[in-house]
């Protein structure tokens, strides 16, 4: 006898999809049992036990704990099989571990599995940026400075920053094995070699140097340049200024910067995929694919990961309310994960036990 296990929807889809002949429905839900759908039976799970099965058809979203279930009732497992429906549905989430950064309170890193719904805490610490290092990963924290983890997060060397540097993000240029990390508090990038960790020069983007006056808070190198967002251009955010924030393009080998995007609201998370540019406009609640195509949310967007299939976006506790008042009516107050799938239009948002949320990266 052949069974599809789910008399909702997707039982009934899968029931008008096959060519295989059914001979029960099967359902968790009591008010199910007894009643006929397109003329088939639905029974109670234990009604398995007097049956002779051929085939199972899990036909319900709630596949691993229908699994489970039949694992407990002994049932062979190369009976069970999935609808194909929901094969497509479970194949929509990437098949990866993502690394999630925190800092503040419960912050460190988290491993993200979507496929699984899992989050863990791998690392406890104040972290705003993350880059892969060869077969490591290299960190901020902004109490401990620069940080070489290796793939089990075990710490395997830290440098010390200046005191109050406020270290944001940072990236890695592979081929001259060099680390540029933002020191947010001095409006400056530090040069470090790896893996000594030794500061090799300290790049003042802007002459005039105050503290924190523009707020350089992402990084990316590219092409010998680096792609930086900050909070104001002219230096003036707090003056409670918001639309000032932009992108730079900075020149390694001249030391020319170049402003590639201005108006901005506090924009972080700087993101370059074949050579197009994306970033968070974060107070707007906002990401621009191609620095132009808005995707709205109605939480403070920080935190990027934009891949052709999906795109991962992070969200963190609204601090001060009141300034955010005009941008939105209902501003959400958790903190976590945006999963955007781009071919189907859906989304899925993972909570963290976190309230700030700063990087998003591949494991």
């Amino acid at each position: 006898m052949n069974f599809i296990f789910g008399a909702g929807s997707n039982g009934l889809s899968f029931l008008n999809s096959t060519k295989l002949k059914i001979n029960y429905f099967v359902d968790n839900d009591r008010n199910l049992w007894g009643k006929k759908f397109n003329s088939i039976k639905c029974i109670s799970p234990t009604g398995l036990n007097t049956k002779k099965i051929n085939k199972i058809i899990i036909a319900t979203p709630a596949i691993e704990n229908v699994k489970s279930q039949l694992n407990l009732m002994k049932i062979d497992r190369k009976k069970i099989l999935i609808s194909p429906e929901l094969i497509e549905n479970l194949n929509e989430f990437p098949k990866k571990n993502f690394l999630v950064t925190a800092n503040g309170i419960n912050g460190g890193i988290y491993k993200l599995n979507i496929s699984q719904n899992r989050i863990k805490r791998v690392f406890t610490g104040s972290v705003r940026g993350i880059a892969k290092v060869k077969d490591n990963y290299v960190c901020a924290d902004e109490n401990e400075g620069i940080i070489i983890l290796n793939r089990d997060f075990k710490v395997i060397k830290k440098q010390k920053l200046d005191y109050m540097s406020n270290p944001h993000c940072i990236d890695f240029d592979q081929n001259n094995r060099i680390i540029y990390i933002n020191i947010t508090a001095l409006d400056c990038i530090y040069k470090i070699s790896y893996p000594s960790l030794k500061i090799l020069k300290k790049i003042h983007i802007f002459k005039k140097k105050f503290y924190d006056a523009h707020h350089i808070n992402s990084i990316k190198y590219h092409d010998e340049h680096l792609y930086l967002t900050m909070f104001s251009l002219k230096g003036i955010f707090r003056n409670d200024i918001w639309n000032d924030g932009g992108i730079i393009k900075y020149n390694l080998k001249n030391g020319k910067k170049e402003i590639i995007k201005k108006n901005l609201f506090q924009p972080h998370s700087i993101q370059i995929v074949s050579k197009i540019l994306h970033v968070c406009n974060s107070m707007k609640f906002e990401v621009l694919l191609n620095l132009q195509k808005k995707i709205p949310f109605n939480g403070y967007a920080r935190g990027l990961l934009v891949k052709k299939d999906y795109i991962l976006v992070g969200m963190s506790k609204v601090r001060r309310l009141d300034r955010f008042q005009k941008f939105s009516k209902h501003i959400s107050q958790d903190a976590g994960v945006i999963f955007l799938n781009r071919r189907r239009n859906t989304s899925n948002f993972f909570k963290f036990p976190t309230s700030e949320i700063y990087d998003i990266i591949e494991a």
